[in-house]
């Protein structure tokens, strides 16, 4: 049994544990976090315009961590690719767009299936890129346009990203009127490993209404 003169001894050993404790936790919080690469050196020692906005767009799948910059120079757009394993989250895995497209704007995300809008392309047109895991890698698999809308119309096609299963919906706030924004959102389905436009959802262009109207493609 401890004497009772020296119970006071406790609370200040315990005290002392505290800040050890927490430098521990601090140690083990620290080994989860996900480094961004550092952007390359300027070329021919001019500057590079390079406007990071990492984290901007992120999406989670069970151990698959998907981490947007679509602000990068040129607006290229990267989307960076960490695993969980064992002992953390690495760097598995860069994914870029075509030049100018703003890649990774929108992320979505269902089990192997990773969606990546790039409104930016082709001067607001946009475009939506559908990737695959295979054999632990992301690969393209496809490249998605506003279907029956011509690129002049600037439709930001790709503006909002969602897929669940086998149906993909994806934001156009262009489409009917490149000033007005007054938008639309195109509903796709994928049959023997492709996605197919089935759907549009819209409001007629110039109205505060909210009576939203469904077409079928084709």
């Amino acid at each position: 049994m401890i004497p009772w003169n020296r119970l006071g001894v406790l609370p200040s050993l315990l005290l002392a544990l505290v800040p050890a404790l927490a430098h521990a936790r601090q140690t083990e919080v620290q080994t989860e976090l996900l480094v961004i690469p550092a952007p390359p050196p300027p070329v021919n020692g001019s500057e590079v315009n390079h406007n990071f906005w990492v984290g901007g767009t992120v999406a989670l799948s069970k151990d698959w961590a998907f981490v947007a910059d679509y602000a990068t120079a040129n607006a290229l757009g990267e989307v960076y690719v960490y695993r969980r394993t064992s002992t953390g989250w690495v760097s598995h895995q860069k994914l870029q767009g075509d030049l100018g497209s703003g890649f990774g704007a929108a992320l979505s995300v269902d089990g192997i299936t990773l969606v990546v809008g790039a409104f930016i392309w082709n001067d607001l047109a946009g475009r939506v890129y559908v990737f695959g895991l295979r054999e632990g890698m992301w690969i393209l698999q496809q490249e998605l346009f506003a279907p029956g809308v011509p690129d002049s119309e600037k439709a930001h096609f790709g503006f909002s990203v969602a897929v669940e299963g086998e149906v993909l919906a994806i934001g156009a706030l262009g489409v009917d009127h490149p000033v007005d924004l007054s938008g639309a959102v195109f509903i796709y389905e994928r049959t023997v490993g492709r996605f197919e436009p089935v759907a549009r959802f819209h409001l007629p262009p110039l109205r505060d209404v909210l009576n939203g109207t469904i077409s079928r493609l084709g």
